[in-house]
């Protein structure tokens, strides 16, 4: 029988195609602007509103929440799970293991980072509220990370996937908007962090179009975060 040339179609081959798009381009038309004004609503105008206190943060994040869920409950849940489910089988043990290496290079750096800016606050926490830490390992993955991503990768990608191209500026995109929503924190460290780790995340799911592993991704830097003393740029995000 004759081997059929065609290589084997696979989610994680997704991201080779992206050099293959075409030109940078934003898609604005009468169809696509009630997305656009939607993007820039929820990913802009309510981090503003959370970083200025334009209006109590409960009531907005509410607010945003409730309209995603809206948006969820009118369309078919099952088309939004398409790209949690792929149809070809992910590698995850090749993926997790992509992800667990390049998160054996970031996170030495990443102390080394905390030790140059923020001595006194390395590994304190751990060290000095060991069961208050303990406890933050367990449910800030389930409680934060999974609700963050779900909004800001599997909703996001969904929702607006077709409004820029290529893959790179819409990764770009992403990266951004993922930053943007930690500017209530208030400090430029957690904004450079979240940007480059938004780009990354967005990578990853781009890669496997699954949230498994970007989700364990975005767990294990939010943890090693917490651990090494970055709590006090992150706490605020972590309560909502």
């Amino acid at each position: 029988t004759a081997t059929d040339p065609r290589p084997l179609r696979h989610p994680c081959n997704n991201w080779a195609r992206a050099v293959l798009d075409p030109p940078c381009r934003m898609r604005v038309s009468a169809k696509s602007l009630p997305l656009w004004i939607e993007f820039v609503v929820l990913y802009a105008l309510v981090p503003l509103a959370l970083w200025q206190r334009w209006l109590p943060p409960a009531w907005i994040v509410v607010s945003a929440l409730l309209y995603v869920a809206g948006v969820l409950a009118i369309q078919k849940w099952r088309d939004i799970c398409k790209p949690l489910i792929p149809k070809e089988r992910v590698p995850y043990r090749r993926e997790l293991k992509r992800v667990l290496m390049r998160f054996a290079i970031v996170a030495p750096m990443l102390a080394l980072l905390v030790f140059l800016l923020t001595p006194q606050t390395a590994f304190t926490f751990p060290q000095e509220q060991t069961a208050v830490w303990g406890m933050l390992m367990l449910t800030y993955p389930i409680y934060s990370v999974l609700p963050q991503e779900l909004i800001y990768r599997s909703f996001f990608f969904w929702r607006y996937r077709r409004l820029v191209r290529p893959r790179t500026l819409f990764i770009a995109l992403n990266a951004a908007a993922f930053a943007v929503a930690h500017l209530f924190i208030g400090h430029w460290i957690t904004i450079a962090v979240t940007l480059v780790a938004g780009a990354v995340f967005a990578y990853t799911y781009l890669r496997t179009r699954t949230l498994h592993v970007v989700w364990v991704e975005h767990a294990l830097y939010g943890n090693l975060l917490f651990t090494i003393g970055m709590g006090p740029f992150l706490h605020k995000a972590s309560a909502l």
